[in-house]
């Protein structure tokens, strides 16, 4: 038995479908049934990647004439597709799919098992043009469907310009928060006249955090996190008719200029492997046929980093640390002291560290390392709060080590490159980002090596040490003015006779 479509794959709804089949065979076919199936795959990626199917028959075509064994002429029937049927969408989402097949089931009669067969197929809206490739929207064959009717449209082509807020050398405020220095130009192409009902833009910056983990166990299934912060959504028409009317624009290059500042205190552009913070500008032409979308064109554009250091009087103080280690078998501990002017840097800029070494013990220490790292974290918010951490060294020094038994103390500097991310841990809580100095000593082969971090911040401006931080000094007068010598306190029955208490409760 051969079963064989004279048609394409690719169909339209109500067009008719002819099936061919022929019986060589010696078991005579009684009769053939055609159904078109739909199926419905829904798919979730939150908490777990999971699919979910929905199968329906649309239509049932049967062939009452049956096809006898040895039989050489071949056999031709129709089925037609119904015209209120979804079309496919397979290739164009992957959440929601609607399929198509067509299922083939030959009656052999008692003695033998019926033959199934299931054939894919694709339902659209426009049918293919056997006579030019590609096909042309402007020649709709006339057996077109009813959905179709209206006048094909055509797409609009934008052209936005290029947004880039990254200004060589040391920013301003005014240069960096603002996108109105010139008059930003968004071009509408149209190559016939178009109807709309109005063309906007959307001004967006968000964080977003999403990774995937696979858990371990008896049932392994992946998880997703995911976190969103908006920090700016602004929507800005450039054109909007009164009462919602259709209006014709004439076939040219539209362009509508608009302005706007942005915000104080945004986060600035990043970008890592499991969270981002972007911003980006979307222009959207409002399309007044209900079977269309709204035309949309997006850009992105970067925002540069700015910090003032001088703006926080806790970054000027000078910064120490003690670290004490006791190591096994051991009763005299290990003392490393680091001393730094100041816990803000800026880019550019050299740091000093002075490191000091009071050993008591017996154990030496070789040479010690410093490592001035970058840690990215990204926070998710759900299914639960969870923090994904990226490390990266920017700069690194070594430097000696001590004897046991004795003291050492070491000058060294590392030089803060000018093109790498600031801190920006006060603006943004879903996608930090953070500096470290990472402290190493190495002991040797038989011993941990000594670890431990000293938190840092990184910023645009350096630290004026012109400027002096004034530290109020106390006006009470010092406590053993009042209090004077050789008095006692009050005892149990004078404390007493102080309190006064009301009868009447």
């Amino acid at each position: 038995m051969q079963m064989s479509g004279v048609n394409p794959s690719g169909v339209i709804t109500g067009h008719p479908i002819e099936v061919k089949y022929d019986n060589q065979g010696s078991v005579t076919v009684e009769k053939i049934q055609v159904s078109l199936k739909r199926w419905i795959a829904l798919k979730s990626y939150s908490p777990r990647t999971k699919q979910k199917f929905k199968k329906e028959i649309i239509a049932t075509v049967c062939e009452p004439r049956g096809v006898k064994a040895h039989s050489s002429e071949s056999h031709y029937f129709q089925f037609k597709i119904p015209e209120n049927v979804d079309t496919s969408n397979g290739k164009f989402c992957k959440v929601i799919r609607i399929e198509y097949f067509l299922k083939f089931e030959i009656f052999a009669g008692m003695f033998h098992n019926n033959i199934k067969l299931k054939v894919p197929i694709e339902i659209g809206s426009v049918p293919i043009n056997t006579v030019k490739n590609p096909w042309i929207p402007d020649e709709v064959p006339s057996f077109r469907p009813q959905v179709m009717d209206a006048t094909v449209p055509v797409a609009p082509t934008f052209s936005i310009e290029a947004f880039s807020i990254s200004p060589e050398g040391m920013p301003a405020p005014s240069e960096l928060n603002t996108l109105d220095n010139d008059l930003r130009e968004v071009e509408l192409s149209l190559e016939k006249p178009r109807k709309c009902r109005g063309l906007y833009c959307i001004i967006q910056g968000s964080a977003q955090v999403n990774w995937s983990e696979m858990t371990f166990g008896k049932h392994q299934h992946s998880v997703s996190y995911k976190s969103n912060q908006i920090f700016l959504n602004k929507k800005i028409y450039l054109f909007k008719n009164k009462e919602a009317e259709v209006k014709e624009l004439p076939a040219d290059s539209h362009r509508y200029n608009f302005s706007f500042k942005l915000p104080e205190l945004l986060p600035y552009t990043v970008s890592s492997t499991h969270g981002d913070i972007i911003y980006f500008v979307e222009a959207v032409l409002i399309i007044p046929v209900p079977w269309a979308f709204n035309k949309k064109e997006n850009i992105l554009f970067a925002i540069a980093g700015y910090e003032d250091l001088n703006l926080y009087p806790e970054l000027r103080l000078p910064l120490n640390v003690d670290h004490t280690t006791v190591f096994f078998m051991e009763s005299e501990p290990l003392i490393i002291t680091i001393n730094l002017p100041y816990s803000g840097f800026a880019l550019g800029q050299t740091m000093s560290i002075k490191v000091k070494f009071d050993n008591k013990g017996n154990v030496s220490v070789i040479k010690t390392e410093i490592n001035l790292k970058r840690v990215i974290s990204c926070t998710s918010e759900k299914p639960i709060i969870k923090t994904k951490k990226e490390e990266q060294i920017i700069a690194s020094v070594t430097t000696h080590g001590v004897e046991a038994k004795s003291l050492a103390c070491y000058n060294c500097t590392i030089e803060i490159p000018k093109n790498i991310l600031i801190s920006n841990s006060r603006h943004c809580k879903v996608v930090r980002v953070d500096y470290i100095l990472n402290f190493e000593a190495h002991v040797g082969m038989l011993r941990n090596n000594i670890k431990f971090d000293v938190p840092i911040t990184i910023g645009s401006v350096p630290i004026n040490d012109c400027i002096d931080v004034t530290i109020q000094k106390p006006t009470a007068p010092p406590l053993e003015s009042i209090i004077a010598e050789n008095v006692l306190p009050p005892s149990f029955e004078e404390a007493v006779k102080t309190l006064q208490f009301d009868s009447t409760q």
